[in-house]
Order: C-alpha cells, then structure tokens, then sequence
C-alpha cells in the first residue's frame, strides 16, 4: 500500500516543497508515501480550457487502472475530520496498492478526471490554491492517520 500525492504545477513555492517532504516523512511512519508533482505545460492565462484539458491528460496518464483516485474538488463530498478517517480506513482495507490524492491545477480538472476518481473530496467551503490544497490534503491525511492509529495528534 502506497500513497500518493500528485499535484500539477509549473513548480512548488519553498514553503510547499518543505511541508510535502515533512509530511511525507510522518505519513511513512504508517504507509509508504510520496509526493508527486506534474508539469504544468505553459498556456497563457487566457487559454484556461486548454490548460485544463492538457493538465487533466497528464494526470491521467499518471494513473494506473487498480489505483484508488481520491480527488479533491471544491464540488465533492464533505466530511470533516473523523469521518475522513473512517473513510480512510475503509480505503485502506480495501486492496488497492495506491491511494491517489488529486490536486488538480489553478482551474481544476476535466470531467474525465471526475469520473475516473472513486472519492471525489471538498477540502473547504472556501476557494484555495492548489498549492494551499496539496498541503491540507497531506495534513488532513496525516491528522485522519493519527486517528486511526490511536496517536496525541488530533485533539478533537
């Protein structure tokens, strides 16, 4: 079992390569983890149709069929904290050798990216980055982990 986080970007801000490397360390206490960043190709601002569909082609592409897609779109299903945790775990029991969590570009992602993920999450009621995603979406994970394992973390 591995996770994997893969965000799309031209290139990571500092603070964000460092709270990446530092989750992925505690996460790996627990379950292999990695995270991935995709190149963004270069579009003008203007061109957002076209930055969507060719960011959504290479996040495809880095996806194998027996992968668990977890999307996080402004869209998807709320939960708060716990109830990530147990969907985590049920996630975890379920077979797959890699939990995918998705962070689409500035403009998100195309329809096919939807349909190919199994759990499709809200982050926030509020509009973020996604450099400010990726980095709630590995927190949120090692704060569902330490509840699953039974840790001081999360203090709710």
């Amino acid at each position: 079992m591995k996770f994997c986080f893969v965000g799309i970007s031209s290139r990571l801000p500092p603070w964000l390569e460092q709270l990446t490397l530092d989750y992925k360390k505690k996460i790996s206490f627990w379950i292999e983890t990695e995270c991935i960043v995709l190149n963004s190709p270069s579009h003008d601002r203007d061109a957002q149709d076209k930055k969507i569909k060719s960011e959504s082609e290479i996040i495809l592409n880095y996806l194998k069929p027996d992968d668990f897609v977890l999307l996080c779109d402004e869209k998807g299903q709320r939960l708060d904290t716990k109830a990530f945790s147990k969907r985590l775990e049920r996630i975890l029991g379920g077979g797959k050798k890699r939990i995918i969590v998705v962070i689409g570009g500035a403009y998100g992602v195309n329809d096919e990216v939807k349909k190919r993920a199994d759990l499709q999450l809200c982050l926030s009621e509020f509009t973020i980055t996604h450099h400010l995603a990726l980095a709630v979406a590995c927190e949120q994970t090692y704060r569902a982990m330490t509840i699953l394992k039974g840790t001081s973390y999360h203090n709710g």
